[in-house]
């Protein structure tokens, strides 16, 4: 038997719980800091829809992550076939020109081409050292997968209940089809999510009241008829770019500039004296708390007619109409 060979039982198991460890960190980013628009979009958007896609996957990684750690032997077939489809996801990103994978949230960016190359090493380095002869049946399996099953079962719940949701939607309760009675208060600090999710693809023919942005606003301040209400971040370039085909092409409707919270980690790319010229009216720029995450794609503009949301423009469709 070569030194090499001899080494095999050792080095293949650690192979193993390495790449499953490197699932873990992602996992916990994920479970602590991410949010559901930072999942790659054929994750993102397909069966449940983001929200329930996101603590998915990450009971999903958490789950196969353990496993690796106690049933190596066990755990790399599975840990083989999702690496295989996270590279295929990778691949595909990369292509379309992504520049950020989102497999660490927003706030450790990491590129499709770097994660990549991570990923790509510890396949190669966990199948060249032959898992499937070179790790032996450990002793003790039997009470290892008993361990195994009540930590994963842990770990599947930890996104579902670590995760807050935050208070529920504000009820709707016009009075001759205008504004709620009940008196607007922001929900409590203690109420307040990680991050909070606007399904304004759903929004078109309800009122403004009718969606969470009257939550954390009191839109009873602002203008709701013949307006458009826009979704911006001052570190996106696509707002800036934005703005200044507005500022060329002014609405002749009213103009709401609602400010989500910033890109971790970027500087501002949109100049106040652009937004100045669009909004000039201090009464009609909002900041959400900028404490919440508001993981939407920006910008995003809601044409609101006779109090009700007529279209739901996001990104894409405002790059189209230029």
């Amino acid at each position: 038997m070569t030194r090499s060979s001899s080494l095999l039982p050792v080095l293949s198991p650690l192979a193993v719980r390495l790449a499953g460890l490197w699932m873990l960190a992602g996992a916990l980013s994920k479970l602590f800091l991410g949010n559901p628009m930072e999942l790659p979009e054929p994750i993102r958007d397909v069966l449940f829809g983001p929200e329930l896609n996101f603590r998915l996957a990450i009971a999903v990684e958490l789950a196969l992550g353990t496993l690796t750690l106690l049933l190596p032997r066990i755990a790399w077939p599975f840990l083989t076939a999702v690496i295989a489809v996270f590279l295929g996801l990778l691949v595909k990103l990369w292509i379309d020109g992504a520049e950020d994978c989102g497999c660490f949230g927003s706030r450790w960016p990491i590129p499709p081409w770097g994660m990549i190359a991570i990923d790509g090493t510890l396949l190669v380095a966990m199948l060249s050292l032959r898992p499937w002869s070179a790790i032996a049946a450990a002793a003790g399996t039997r009470s290892r997968l008993i361990t195994w099953v009540f930590v994963a079962a842990i770990g599947a719940a930890a996104p579902f209940l670590l995760i807050e949701k935050g208070p529920e939607q504000r009820p709707y309760a016009p009075t001759d089809g205008g504004p709620p009675l009940e008196a607007w208060s922001l929900p409590s600090r203690s109420e307040w999510p990680p991050y909070r999710l606007f399904q304004t693809n759903e929004w078109k023919g309800k009122t403004l009241f009718e969606t969470d942005l009257y939550t954390w606003y009191d839109l009873t301040l602002l203008p709701t008829e013949n307006v458009d209400y826009i979704f911006w971040r001052e570190t996106c370039p696509h707002c800036a770019e934005h703005f200044q085909w507005m500022a060329m092409n002014p609405s002749p409707a009213l103009v709401v500039m609602v400010e989500l919270d910033p890109t971790p980690g970027e500087e501002a790319t949109v100049d106040e004296e652009l937004v100045a010229q669009i909004c000039p009216a201090p009464d009609w720029r909002i900041r959400l708390p900028q404490e919440i995450q508001w993981p939407c794609t920006t910008p995003q503009l809601l044409e609101v007619r006779e109090s009700v949301i007529q279209k739901v423009w996001d990104a894409e469709m405002l790059e189209g109409r230029k």
